[in-house]
């Protein structure tokens, strides 16, 4: 009789238990969970890899204000994009202000349009119109530097122009540099008769004309006093540009436009062009570490290093070994190594950085790259090249926290078809849909006729 009043009593108290569970479930199932699975080939809804090396640069109180209607249909889209934020930087201070009600506090915070996102970060604050991953992070890229950098492009004697749109221009670079908070001018010495002091980066890219002595004189004067100096040159005749400051730095130029042997790596690349040189390799650098794929260099020329006045040298990428400089003139593909002619056996060097130690404590940096088209606009876009440039200057300017972190792109902008898909789609929709809609017409009418 004990036996079975205990196991009655057991079994009452199971079913209690377990009554109490299922009402545990459907108090659960009552709430809003909200979870997100992130299936896009480029991770679309996540934040990509610059945006979270940006949140990591932000030490201080981050401040997101957006000036939006009431409405939850207006305000979804936007809570969508602060989340991604949100989940890998929890303590952003994030709010919306209503645009019918909070009119004035709106208007001190200079928000004066439905959707705008104001973002403050240490006394200093953004407006953004368009809030979109792209927007906010390049803000918060500009938020965070502690100084803007000005980087200045040397002009007059026929340079590379960044402020130029075509394909010899620099203007893709220029807009990349000021997007994450790099101011960029030109340098005319005859205009200015001077070199600034706060120019963080000189640049002289392929100067086609002699500069005046004068002008040469404020350059050596620049060098002499710590400026920072990136200096691009193409394969050029006997009478070399600037001979005193190739002097100074110990430069010399390898006669001749560097060639490249290698007619598979070619093939796989798409290069037609013997004189577009892929760089697969890198030296260990501060400038290289993040880069993992291949740059190109159209008719680039070799350099020889002589350190002079405590510089200090490291390369930062060679020429394949099977490359080599032809100092004959380039006519069509079928150009071989000739010795005997002049030419030089590679790997040749091809960009190298300088750096010494001034006052025992501030450290100049020269980048010396022996190729001023791997920038411009027709081949920036190629393998890795613009990371590299702006690594370069990243990396001129001190600013090595930033070295290859690019303003963000957003993915997936272009979809690609090859000549075949491309053709099998207008076969479909241009001849078997009509087609096919025509013969069902056809059916139908003639069993319309019939009945």
């Amino acid at each position: 009789m004990k036996d079975k009043a205990l196991q009655q009593r057991f079994r009452k108290w199971i079913e209690l238990i377990i009554l109490l569970s299922l009402i545990g479930c459907c108090a659960w199932l009552t709430q809003k969970y909200h979870y997100v699975f992130d299936w896009t080939r480029d991770s679309r809804n996540t934040l990509t890899e610059t945006s979270r090396s940006v949140l990591q640069q932000v030490n201080d109180e981050l401040l997101m204000t957006v000036l939006a209607r009431n409405a939850a249909s207006d305000r979804h889209a936007i809570q969508r994009q602060v989340e991604k934020y949100l989940k890998f930087k929890p303590d952003i201070d994030f709010k919306f202000l209503d645009s019918d009600k909070q009119i004035e506090i709106a208007k001190e915070l200079h928000l004066y349009n439905a959707n705008q996102i104001r973002i403050d970060y240490q006394s200093r604050f953004e407006i953004i119109d368009v809030i979109s991953e792209a927007e906010i992070t390049n803000a918060l890229q500009r938020l965070t530097r502690q100084e803007k950098p000005w980087v200045a492009f040397l002009s007059g004697h026929g340079e590379r122009n960044p402020f130029a749109d075509d394909n010899q221009g620099y203007s893709t670079l220029k807009q990349t540099l000021e997007t994450s908070g790099v101011e960029v001018q030109d340098l005319n010495l005859l205009q200015t008769t001077v070199i600034p002091d706060n120019i963080s980066v000189l640049v002289i890219a392929a100067p086609q004309a002699a500069l005046l002595q004068g002008e040469e004189k404020l350059i050596l004067d620049y060098v002499d006093s710590g400026g920072n100096l990136l200096w691009l040159f193409d394969p050029v005749g006997e009478n070399q540009p600037l001979a005193s400051l190739a002097s100074k730095l110990g430069l010399s130029w390898i006669h001749g436009t560097i060639i490249d042997a290698n007619q598979e790596l070619r093939s796989i690349l798409g290069i037609k062009h013997p004189a577009v040189v892929p760089v697969v390799e890198y030296q260990q650098h501060a400038i290289t570490q993040n880069i993992n794929n291949q740059t190109l260099f159209p008719f680039a020329t070799g350099i020889a290093i002589d350190i002079q006045d405590n510089w200090q040298a490291n390369p930062l990428f060679y020429s394949l070994p099977r490359a080599w400089s032809e100092t004959n003139a380039l006519s069509g593909d079928n150009v071989v190594f000739d010795s005997a002619s002049g030419d030089t056996e590679g790997p040749l060097l091809m960009a190298a950085s300088l750096h010494r130690t001034l006052n025992k404590q501030n450290e100049q940096r020269v980048v010396i790259v022996g190729d001023s088209d791997f920038a411009a606009n027709a081949y920036i876009g190629h393998g890795e090249n613009l990371t590299l440039i702006v690594s370069v200057l990243q990396w001129l300017a001190h600013d090595d926290q930033r070295i290859s972190l690019l303003p963000y792109q957003p993915p997936d902008v272009s979809i690609e078809f090859s000549s075949i898909s491309i053709a099998t789609l207008a076969a479909t929709y241009l001849l078997i849909v009509p087609l096919a809609v025509l013969c069902i017409g056809i059916f139908i009418g003639i069993r319309r006729r019939r009945a």
